[in-house]
């Protein structure tokens, strides 16, 4: 056998080279990614159990609260004052009141669950009905009014309609 025919047989099985090693190293690795699912399956089910409890609450939570309305508005400089002098005082006794400073939920109502109720950015009204939320935004009006483009009579209109809208539903 020739020089150049022993070189052509080596690089013939050259290949063999890249697979043997692969042949060891890829058992490793399917081992290490069953691990791997295996502790993020330990991990996400108590979570996911948890999760579902707290659904589970919260859900028997609105459903406690049923027909509840509620008026939630943030502590933004530009409209926390007007909210409070021009806005709340015009609003039936029967709503609930939730102020939200950053995720701090401040209210005249049970406050169990109403950081979720209020998840909202924003002035808002809600309604609780048959176990479900349903939000009417005012941001868009209130901002017009603080910034002179509506009076805030027209808001306090724009409100008790965006009030009975949700009392139909």
């Amino acid at each position: 056998m020739s020089n150049s025919q022993t070189a052509s047989v080596h690089l013939k099985y050259l290949w063999l080279l890249a697979v043997i090693p692969l042949i060891f190293i890829l058992p490793i690795l399917i081992v290490i990614f069953i691990l791997f699912l295996a502790i993020l399956i330990i991990i996400t089910i108590p979570e996911a159990i948890k999760q579902s409890r707290l659904s589970k609450k919260y859900s028997q939570y609105l459903k406690s609260i049923d027909n509840e309305e509620f008026f939630c508005y943030t502590n933004r400089k530009t409209s926390k004052t007007f909210v409070e002098e021009k806005i709340i005082p015009t609003l039936d006794k029967s709503i609930n009141i939730i102020l939200k400073e950053g995720k701090k939920v401040i209210s005249n109502s049970n406050k169990k669950f109403l950081s979720n109720i209020s998840k909202s950015i924003g002035p808002c009204l809600i309604k609780v009905k048959h176990g479900k939320l349903f939000r009417e935004s005012i941001h868009k009006e209130l901002y017009e009014t603080i910034a002179g483009r509506i009076k805030p009579e027209e808001l306090i209109e724009i409100i008790k309609n965006k009030l009975e809208n949700l009392r139909k539903i």
